[in-house]
């Protein structure tokens, strides 16, 4: 049941159900949920509110007896002194009919709008998957831009859509194909990298490429990700993924039985221009802060139940925000991240305690008197552990760049980059 508020700073709303109405197409399948009444600046609006499928919609003038046809537009409507005229809604559309190739998720095609899901598509270089996002106001960070976190939490969405599309998921599982299943296989992220040429911010709306390729018992994934409107590039990440044994939780080979089914996804396209390059090298444990070296230890970080994912460990997006949080706060305030990487050392489950500890460092000459966020690009290394035995979680990298410098240099860089990658 949807709840609506029952009071607000401005206006007091009256909710009262509403029975489906019999007069509405059948078709359509739309229900009049509720009317609410507003009351604000002194005037009455009686508002009739339609679901479906996630669209929302609503109609400022309605028939006495309730009795509503289906409202296709937002007609004649004043909204804080702004009129809102012949809205269409694109959700109630049923002249576009979905194929298998059209969504990345979920069977209910008919009550979903084609727009917010990701398309098929094919060149070349392979098969690749494409999907829109908009970057809501909950995903930003007090600089209004997308945090990090955010950011490879849409890369990991339009990954599984891309494999789920393939048909290479099960119904009640997205780590795991149906042949994987049989030999109890699950895949794991062991390494990612990520560079950021620009922000997004709130209400921007971007796509995301994402594709893989098989190497002889691993995984790469790649993604691009582009101003929608724009095209031009904001991130390239790519990752490495492993199989894991979920009796043991171990690393295992890749059957030559998977290895046929997942063939359908091999992509011969990358995300970095220069292929020589292994981005999925393995941070040194050398280059590791430690208790004597480290500037910053942030310890107490426990798992919530909702940082969990299906194998029963902290999904790999939510490191990014222990590590974020280690960060000092001069450094957060004064530059923005450049790149980061990520090489997942082993599983932190429901019951681990972890600690941070964060080494700071200039990449630019300064003088020893002068604050080092005064550095324009600065690197700063991060190892999560478990408290109690010390054991590497998480190994990280992280570039940033003076946020003045960022924002001068950001419309030639990007510019760049989007002409090398064309």
């Amino acid at each position: 049941m949807l709840m609506f508020p029952t009071k607000c700073s401005f206006w007091s709303t009256n909710l009262s159900l509403l029975t489906c109405l019999n007069d509405i197409p059948e078709s359509r399948s739309t229900k009049v949920i509720s009317r609410v009444n507003h009351k604000y600046y002194g005037s009455n609006h009686s508002t009739t509110t339609c679901i479906r499928g996630g669209g929302l919609i609503s109609k400022a003038k309605y028939a006495k007896d309730d009795r509503l046809g289906f409202l296709d537009v937002i007609n004649e409507d004043r909204a804080n002194g702004l009129k809102v005229n012949e809205i269409s809604c694109p959700c109630f559309n049923k002249s576009h009919e979905l194929d298998h190739h059209d969504v990345g998720v979920g069977d209910d095609y008919d009550d979903v709008d084609a727009s917010i899901w990701g398309t098929l598509m094919k060149d070349d270089e392979g098969s690749f998957y494409r999907q829109p996002f908009v970057i809501r106001c909950y995903e930003i960070g007090p600089d209004k831009s997308i945090t990090l976190e955010t950011l490879i939490s849409l890369l990991q969405e339009a990954g599984i859509n891309h494999v789920k599309s393939l048909g290479l998921t099960r119904e009640d599982e997205f780590t795991a194909s149906p042949v994987m299943s049989l030999f109890n296989l699950v895949w794991i992220i062991c390494h990612i990298h990520v560079h950021v040429y620009k922000p997004s911010f709130w209400g921007n709306k971007v796509e995301v490429d994402a594709w893989s390729a098989l190497h002889k018992n691993s995984l790469r994934r790649d993604w691009i990700v582009r101003d929608y409107r724009t095209k031009q590039i904001i991130a390239k990440t790519t990752s490495k993924w492993m199989l894991m044994k979920m009796e043991t939780r171990k690393f295992s080979k890749m059957p030559e039985e998977v290895r046929r089914e997942w063939a359908i996804i091999d992509s011969s396209r990358y995300a970095f221009e220069n292929q020589d390059v292994d981005h999925h090298n393995g941070i040194e444990k050398s280059s590791m802060p430690t208790d004597g070296t480290a500037d910053l230890i942030v310890s107490g970080f426990t798992p919530r139940w909702q940082d969990m994912d299906g194998n029963m460990h902290v999904n790999y997006t939510k490191y990014i925000r222990w590590i974020m949080e280690s960060v000092p706060m001069g450094l957060s305030r004064s530059h923005i991240s450049t790149s980061i990487t990520l090489e997942y050392r082993r599983e932190c489950r429901q019951d681990d305690v972890c600690e941070c500890l964060t080494s700071v460092k200039p990449l630019t000459n300064l003088n020893r008197s002068m604050d080092i966020t005064r550095a324009i690009d600065i690197e700063s290394t991060h190892l999560l552990r478990r408290q109690t035995d010390k054991a590497d979680i998480v190994r990280a990298k992280i570039t940033w760049r003076s946020k003045t410098k960022a924002l001068n240099n950001e419309k030639s860089t990007v510019q760049e980059v989007h002409s090398k990658h064309d």
